[in-house]
């Protein structure tokens, strides 16, 4: 089977399950073209990354330091990784 990968769904609760998030800052999000406020973006950053991930031999795989943004929105939590 091809493209598999495009069906897979993010579980953000076991992604952040084992790691803590610190906000390094608060800005109102608002709509490029049309300056529409669409909510809140808090920058954040994984302070601490306990997950057990699965490696290869000899590979150390961690998010910590990672950065990343909530956004914000009435009656929903949006989150992207920021590279």
């Amino acid at each position: 089977m091809k493209k598999l990968s495009q069906f897979v769904k993010f579980d953000f609760e076991g992604f952040s399950k084992g790691k803590l998030y610190k906000v390094t800052g608060v800005e109102k999000w608002d709509d490029y073209d049309t300056k529409v406020h669409l909510g809140t973006r808090l920058k954040t950053v994984i302070a601490k990354d306990e997950t057990p991930y699965k490696q290869k031999d000899g590979e150390m795989v961690t998010n910590l330091y990672c950065y990343s943004a909530f956004y914000l929105l009435p009656n929903l939590l949006y989150f992207r990784q920021i590279q």
